[in-house]
């Protein structure tokens, strides 16, 4: 089994579930041989959208079994949830950078496994059962490298290979109460 994530959105809302609450649940969880590498809370355009991205890593076999036999009893408190959804990844290229705090987040759909892979993004990691569609991760240092970046035009649109790609911010949320 090849370096295989498990990307979760969890989308809370503003009477419901905060990023703050969907971060503690998330970081509460047993973990199953899984490996929380980022625990993100989404940015939205009009910066109250209460959703939250965890990117698992997955030893092995045995870890990934333990976690699908689980089911709907895996210990996620989905209280104030308002959806969520889960998929299965294996990396394409790069690797998380432990400088990087802010994220564009984007769905790409490549014409090809190695246009995906060949993106450039710090982290590439394109569907199991989908080789041509993943999910990229460009990092920034803090809000304003993000900005220059954004500026600069960073991201998968226009990229060699293409077809489409739609994103969004993400931030790795402070150790303090947030909504």
């Amino acid at each position: 089994m090849q370096d295989i994530w498990s990307v979760w959105e969890l989308m809370g809302a503003t009477n419901g579930a905060t990023r703050g609450e969907i971060k503690k649940r998330l970081d509460a969880l047993d973990r199953r041989g899984w490996q929380l590498e980022l625990n993100l809370a989404i940015v939205g355009s009009d910066g109250h959208w209460p959703a939250n991205m965890a990117f698992w890593r997955v030893a092995d076999r045995a870890a990934l079994t333990s976690w699908l036999d689980a089911g709907l009893a895996d210990g996620l408190d989905e209280t104030g949830l308002s959806w969520g959804k889960a998929r299965l990844y294996q990396r394409a290229s790069g690797q998380l950078n432990p400088e990087h705090k802010v994220f564009l987040a984007e769905y790409v759909v490549a014409d090809d496994p190695r246009a995906l892979a060949a993106l450039g993004a710090d982290l590439v990691l394109r569907e199991v059962c989908a080789a041509c569609q993943g999910l990229a991760l460009w990092g920034a240092k803090d809000l304003r490298d993000a900005a220059r970046n954004d500026w600069e035009g960073k991201g998968a649109s226009g990229k060699k290979g293409v077809v489409q790609a739609s994103g969004w911010w993400a931030v790795i949320p402070h150790e303090r109460p947030m909504v």
